[in-house]
């Protein structure tokens, strides 16, 4: 993912010309804003892939999800009716 980040950023304008223009985004952001969405997906895909690679997003999406665990029954997947093994 690092990889196809950096090289997403580096080589904008292929991947704009293999994919065209996206009218509907430059219909919202203007003209040649499809440029700037593939920097930005590709800096976040290089983010993720470096936080993935490391480790380091376990604990992030842990962060997360942490506060939502009681009121879905846990993040062990134990719901409502079930019993916790001895």
């Amino acid at each position: 993912m690092v990889a196809v980040g950096i090289l997403m950023v580096k080589y904008t304008m292929w991947f704009r010309n293999a994919t065209g223009p996206q009218h509907w985004l430059e219909q919202y952001t203007g003209e040649g804003s499809t440029y700037g969405v593939y920097k930005l997906l590709g800096s976040l895909l290089g983010v993720f892939g470096f936080l993935t690679m490391t480790g380091l997003m376990d604990g992030i999406i842990s962060a997360l999800v942490q506060p939502f665990a009681d009121t879905f029954g846990g993040i062990s997947g134990g719901g409502p009716g079930t019993t916790p093994e001895p």
